[in-house]
């Protein structure tokens, strides 16, 4: 089994929209009588607010703050975690998205210009309007609640990856033309 429900990797700012956090976990834990467990990892100027806010509403007994983490644990965390947020005001591009997704973990992501260019709501993820709790948290309690949906989410996520972030082939690519350089250049 998972270790937790929820998954938040990234910088602990007001633009990556970690201030919905609190509001989202009490929405699932009250209304959706969902017992959640999330984890979080990152630093940033809204990290003491953040913590100080979960133990007010009572829920810090829930989320595990792992703080600054080392890059090689990344995929260990997300491939234990059933669902990967990712909240943010404004986005440019969203690795962790591609991350999650490569490790064929369901994400709610916003519809900010980044992440809507890589998710396909519905079928890879679940795409939600930014400042919204309640949108993010019924995406959460509707991935959490089927999981076999999660399951085709994430294998559906992780083709997607394949199909249109291929390391590998990126990687024989530059090859080629580097190659392809030193020969007509030596």
């Amino acid at each position: 089994g998972k270790s937790w429900d929820i998954a938040f990797m990234g910088r602990l700012e007001l633009e990556k929209g970690v201030d919905l956090i609190p509001s989202m976990l009490q929405l699932l834990s009250k209304e959706k009588q969902h017992n959640v467990s999330m984890v979080i990892t990152g630093e940033g100027s809204f990290r003491n607010t953040l913590l100080g806010e979960l133990e007010r509403l009572n829920l810090d007994g829930t989320v595990e703050y792992l703080g600054v983490i080392p890059l090689e644990m990344v995929p260990e965390i997300i491939n234990r975690s059933k669902v990967f947020i990712y909240p943010s005001r404004r986005e440019p591009f969203g690795l962790s998205i591609v991350e999650a997704m490569a490790c064929q973990t369901a994400v709610v992501s916003t519809n900010a210009f980044g992440p809507s260019e890589i998710i396909t709501h519905g079928r890879d993820g679940i795409v939600v309007a930014p400042d919204s709790a309640t949108e993010l948290a019924d995406a959460v309690h509707s991935i959490l609640g089927n999981p076999a949906e999660r399951n085709k989410m994430g294998a559906e996520a992780r083709r997607t990856v394949e199909s249109r972030f291929d390391i590998s082939r990126h990687t024989a690519q530059l090859l080629e033309i580097y190659e392809d350089l030193v020969r007509r250049y030596t």
